[in-house]
């Protein structure tokens, strides 16, 4: 066979590949559990919100006799979904989620993401911007959303949160 022969066969296979690997891929991802497709990507993340008085009914007990409520998310698909999860999170200005009636701490503040990163096992979250609080029950639960947040990866085990450079614990305390 000729070289030319070669190159021609080559082409057809590859481009054969490519249009099987567009069928079979995305069928394929749509089926493989825990929300990754098969690149790794991450397709839904999990925000999270407070059910004021639920007193640990509905979730992990948090603030004042509330609840610490994950609402699942689609995101586009990445390989960096603390930073999506993060995002999310930051984004939603409004005080209560849709009709569920659920609250969001964060709503009044105006906080956006510099860099969100996962090294041995602890996610360091550094956010700039200004952190508003509604009351003294407002200080649990922004620690418990943004924490939640990071911790519903399984590489995540501990998490720092900084805000203009001081701590999470340093910024709720000044407020």
């Amino acid at each position: 066979m000729s070289l030319r022969t070669w190159a021609r066969l080559l082409y057809v296979l590859l481009a054969v590949l490519l249009i099987a690997g567009l069928v079979v891929v995305p069928v394929v991802a749509s089926a493989t559990s825990n929300n990754k497709k098969s690149s790794g990507k991450v397709s839904t993340v999990r925000v999270y919100l407070i059910a004021i008085g639920d007193s640990g009914k509905s979730g992990r007990s948090v603030g004042c006799g509330d609840s610490l409520v994950a609402v699942k998310r689609e995101i586009a698909p990445t390989t960096a979904p603390l930073t999506a999860a993060i995002r999310l999170t930051l984004a939603n200005h409004q005080r209560t989620y849709g009709q569920s009636g659920l609250y969001n701490a964060l709503y009044q503040s105006r906080l956006q993401l510099k860099r969100a990163t996962v090294i041995k096992g602890t996610a360091t979250i550094k956010l700039t911007g200004r952190l508003t609080l509604g009351g003294v029950c407002d200080t649990p639960r922004v620690r418990a959303q943004l924490r939640q947040a990071a911790l519903q990866f399984p590489t995540v085990h501990r998490v720092f949160v900084t805000v203009n450079g001081i701590s999470l614990a340093g910024a709720l305390s000044s407020k």
